[in-house]
């Protein structure tokens, strides 16, 4: 926990004193490292002061303030209750963006706009006691980042009844591998994989020995699990944009999104640096593939080093050793072939959705997750707001969905996956033997499309979040999966992302008997 507990419970006891409410505020400032770039570490110092000056002016005199080492803030607002707590929050929120926060540093671009992303829980509504509350408010916050930021989201029912779904294994096991809510960590030495604490990771991976890459984005950092230790292979903790040439371990990334592996070589988003590094493996040397670093749509048809991205987040790399790149802002996907040249491989640019065309005319509504299959290097794509998963084809580089029907919701569970209904999907990965695997954000779980049927069925989740503990997945919960990876042995390694941890299945009953149990 970031947050100085005791402190903020003996305020919190005082507020509830005759069983009085009190509301808690987790506030993060959308995007704040990208601002890093653009100021002095002196003026960025001045506008966190003026973060931190509007909100003791816009909450209540009587509410208590922490703020974090990086870009959030605590806030406790004694005497309110739930609804009114987050009304509040969401009014400032809305004052909060049309502040200029910059204005008394001597940029060209001092005139910019912020914007923060909060999640509000209260007493006794979500919980007894203060630690709890931060907790439903943090989960609560992630929900706000996954509806992509500038919004307040209040912390949901966590009792509330999950959806009718059909499990594809409803005696299946799974188990939290590394990672604990509400506890952060660095990887300055190497640590136990039970004993790691990640900041906000985003992306998983495996090699072909099955050690398992966790990228950080906090901590600026891509972890390796090999079995027994966590340690990092790139990244020194800090951000910044420095190392190429030299030891990746020892280089600095800004809020890396996505990572993929292929022959040897780790592929790094980093996102805040609008870049693409390269990790060679056996020498643990870093440089950049893609990106200048500065932010653009440029560059098509010369070398990916050349060109400029705008927030590249997923990575995936095909049978033939091209690199694919969810170009977020730009919302296209670039590829970088073998000789290193970049073109754009699929969308217009536009936001929208045309399908079954090809791919550089389809439009998306906002691409996140990306991975190629492993017998044809067909592209999958998690289209977010679309609200489906669709395919470029390597051969004839047609688009076309493969599950969801575009509209939102939950259902469709043994029925064909076209017929079936997501809720933003953020993560999809293939394996082997044509299984499909899909985290659905807004439903909290995990979806399978099942090569033996053809059929969608759900692996986990149950279209509420939580916090699972036991090991049947029948009443295991999520909060905002983000992320996937599997192994050659059939485990599903699923990144719980507002948990902050890493989960586990094995999922070879399903390929031993041919079909969904």
């Amino acid at each position: 926990m970031i947050w100085p507990i005791d402190e903020i419970t003996n305020i919190a006891v005082k507020s509830a004193h005759n069983n009085k409410p009190y509301g808690i505020a987790v506030i993060d400032i959308d995007y704040m490292i990208r601002f890093c770039r653009a100021f002095t570490n002196e003026e960025l110092n001045m506008i966190k002061e003026n973060f931190l000056c509007f909100f003791k002016e816009m909450f209540p005199n009587n509410s208590k303030i922490w703020q974090s080492s990086g870009d959030e803030f605590l806030i406790l607002i004694p005497k309110i209750a739930k609804a009114d707590a987050f009304q509040l929050t969401d009014r400032i929120r809305r004052v909060f963006k049309r502040n200029k926060f910059a204005v008394n540093t001597d940029r060209a671009f001092k005139n910019i706009t912020f914007s923060f992303s909060a999640g509000v829980a209260a007493y006794p509504q979500d919980g007894d006691n203060v630690e709890e509350i931060i907790r439903r408010a943090t989960i609560a916050l992630f929900l706000s980042k996954a509806f992509r930021r500038n919004r307040v989201y209040p912390a949901p029912d966590e009792g509330q009844q999950g959806v009718d779904r059909i499990l594809a294994m409803p005696d299946g096991k799974i188990h939290v591998l590394a990672g604990k809510y509400g506890e952060i960590g660095d990887f300055s030495v190497p640590i136990k994989c039970q004993e790691a604490r990640f900041w906000e990771p985003q992306a998983i991976d495996i090699d072909e020995e099955g050690n398992l890459y966790i990228l950080d984005q906090n901590n600026h950092t891509v972890l390796k699990y090999n079995g027994e230790n966590v340690y990092r292979v790139a990244g020194d903790g800090y951000y910044g944009y420095t190392g190429d040439g030299g030891d990746a371990a020892l280089a600095r990334l800004n809020k890396p999104t996505g990572l993929a592996i292929s022959k040897r070589r780790l592929y790094i988003t980093d996102t805040g640096n609008d870049a693409v590094r390269v990790v060679e493996l056996d020498s643990g040397i870093i440089k950049t593939i893609a990106g200048t670093g500065e932010t653009g749509y440029s560059g098509d048809g010369a070398a990916g080093y050349l060109a400029t991205l705008n927030k590249p987040g997923g990575a995936a790399v095909d049978l033939d050793g091209n690199l694919y790149i969810n170009d977020i802002a730009n919302n296209v996907i670039r590829r970088v072939d073998k000789k290193g040249i970049i073109t754009t491989y699929a969308g217009s640019g536009e936001y929208g959705f045309k399908d079954e065309c090809r791919a550089i005319d389809a439009s998306f509504a906002e691409i996140y997750g990306i991975c190629t299959d492993k017998t044809n290097s067909n592209l999958y794509i998690a289209d977010y707001f679309n609200h489906c998963i669709r395919v470029v084809d390597y051969n004839t580089g047609i688009v076309a969905r493969v599950a969801g029907t575009g509209e939102c919701g939950y259902k469709g569970d043994g029925e064909d996956p076209l017929k079936a209904c997501l809720n933003r999907p953020v993560a999809v990965t293939s394996d082997i033997h044509g299984n499909l695997f899909i985290a659905e954000s807004g439903n909290h779980c995990i979806r399978m499309i099942a090569a033996a049927t053809g059929k969608i069925y759900t692996l986990v989740g149950d279209g509420v979040y939580g916090i699972g503990e036991s090991e049947e997945v029948s009443k295991f919960r999520l909060a905002n999966p983000n992320g996937l990876a599997v192994d050659n042995s059939f485990h599903l390694y699923i990144l719980d992302g507002a948990n902050n941890r890493i989960c586990m299945m094995d999922y070879s009953q399903i390929i031993a008997f041919g079909k969904v149990l």
